[in-house]
């Protein structure tokens, strides 16, 4: 091959240059299934994180919640106005949740750093940010009828089977083998469109329970303000409130899976069986 100069100075190779750009769509082609298999992986993980977020906000709420109850009833006891075994309860809770936030701390950072060394980072830890709400219009708008038309030309095992070394034999067997595929294929979107719709519904249930789990917060920190509620009427209110609050941000993040789920599905990354 015959080496030249360009314009700009760079070296060009003719002759094996049109080869080179020809090997490396080829191999861009072969790749980018695994490249949308990867990215589907780290989006799953991604959502996975968000949910032990979730529940470490709502440890940690309830645990600011029990060292305040503690310190209350710390204070009564000094007064004569509480009792050791309540005091002791409250100490009890309040060990517990610290316990186990110390635990998801531990499985966040593990998580963490299993995405970094996915995402090439060796010693670092990426910073994980927050999922995005869900794409409620990408539900709207879905077709299932036009989605398993895409689906079943960009999955793999579709594509693997639809392959005849023109015998009759050949073509009768691969339209066997194609008719079984698109079959699971259409089954399995069936079932991820289901459920990104059952999902949806809980989604919008939680943000009606969770605009009265805010009401009844707030009433409950005025009654006992005012001394209306026990330290355990409070604790018991409080703690239904965060179970609320976190019921819901998991409907937001459930939600979210389901859409990716069903989204991948139709760009053929879903596994028929």
């Amino acid at each position: 091959a015959d080496v030249g100069a360009q314009l700009d100075g760079s070296l060009y190779v003719s002759g094996s240059q049109t080869n080179y750009v020809q090997s490396k769509e080829s191999m861009e082609r072969q790749l980018y299934p695994i490249l949308e298999q990867l990215q589907a992986t780290l989006e799953g993980l991604m959502i996975s994180y968000g949910q032990l977020r979730v529940s470490r906000e709502t440890l940690a709420e309830q645990a600011a919640l029990y060292q305040r109850l503690y310190e209350l009833q710390a204070s009564m006891l000094g007064t004569g106005l509480g009792t050791a075994a309540e005091l002791d309860k409250v100490a009890a809770d309040l060990e517990s949740a610290k316990a186990d936030l110390s635990q998801v701390d531990a499985s966040m950072e593990q998580l963490s750093r299993a995405m970094g060394m996915q995402l090439g980072y060796s010693d670092s830890v990426p910073v994980i940010g927050e999922v995005p709400e869900p794409d409620l219009a990408y539900i709207s708008s879905a077709d299932p009828a036009a989605d398993l038309e895409r689906a079943a030309a960009e999955n793999q095992t579709v594509k693997s089977v639809s392959r005849s070394d023109g015998s009759t034999a050949g073509n009768e067997s691969r339209d066997r083998n194609e008719n079984a595929a698109k079959g699971q294929l259409s089954a399995k979107l069936s079932e991820l469109y289901s459920d990104m719709k059952s999902k949806e519904l809980l989604y919008q249930s939680s943000l009606t329970t969770m605009e009265k789990a805010e009401r009844t917060k707030a009433s409950a920190e005025r009654m006992f303000s005012l001394g209306m509620l026990s330290t355990a009427e409070y604790q018991a209110q409080m703690l239904t409130y965060l179970g609320y609050k976190a019921s819901a941000e998991l409907a937001k993040l459930n939600l979210c899976q389901s859409i990716n789920n069903y989204k991948w599905a139709v760009n053929g990354v879903v596994s028929l069986g």
